[in-house]
């Protein structure tokens, strides 16, 4: 979702959600079924997908809430991750989630990594002011139009605590 993307990588993102949610289902089908294989792959072309559309909204937000609010890098993206996928829609309405499946998908994610609420992995509520700042500060937020600003990534921030 940034002005970066092009086709191939946002097939692989789009790829990438699919093994994960293919991954959950059949575990939730079959308790022994081992989902390493759909999820390296997923890994694998998530990476893909973001060294060639760079880091948009929802990196901007983890990323500035592991330097700032002290969380680890995986828990801080499966936190941020529902809120961002929201504002995301807000931008490009029907392009994101208009079914609001892949939120759906994500609080999953952040409930299972135990990272549903910022506040689970240790951050105060007195840092998102200081998390807000040196957002609002990143150039990466131009590669998401409109930029966020500050007032947006506070809310967002304190929609995910």
């Amino acid at each position: 979702m940034t002005t970066l993307a092009s086709p191939v990588p946002s097939m692989a993102a789009r790829e990438a959600q699919r093994l994960v949610d293919v991954a959950w289902i059949m575990e939730d089908e079959d308790p022994g079924f081992v989902a390493r294989e759909q999820l390296a792959l997923a890994a694998l072309l998530s990476g893909y997908a973001i060294g060639a559309a760079w880091y948009g909204l929802s990196h901007v937000l983890s990323q500035t809430l592991v330097r700032v609010g002290g969380t680890g890098h995986g828990p801080a993206n499966a936190a941020m991750l529902p809120v961002a996928i929201s504002a995301l829609e807000r931008r490009t309405p029907g392009r994101v989630d208009p079914d609001g499946t892949l939120r759906a998908l994500a609080e999953k994610l952040a409930r299972r990594a135990g990272a549903n609420g910022i506040r689970r992995l240790g951050v105060p509520e007195d840092r998102l002011d200081a998390c807000a700042d040196a957002a609002a500060g990143r150039p990466e937020l131009d590669l998401t139009p409109p930029r966020a600003d500050r007032d947006e990534l506070r809310a967002l921030y304190g929609e995910a605590w």
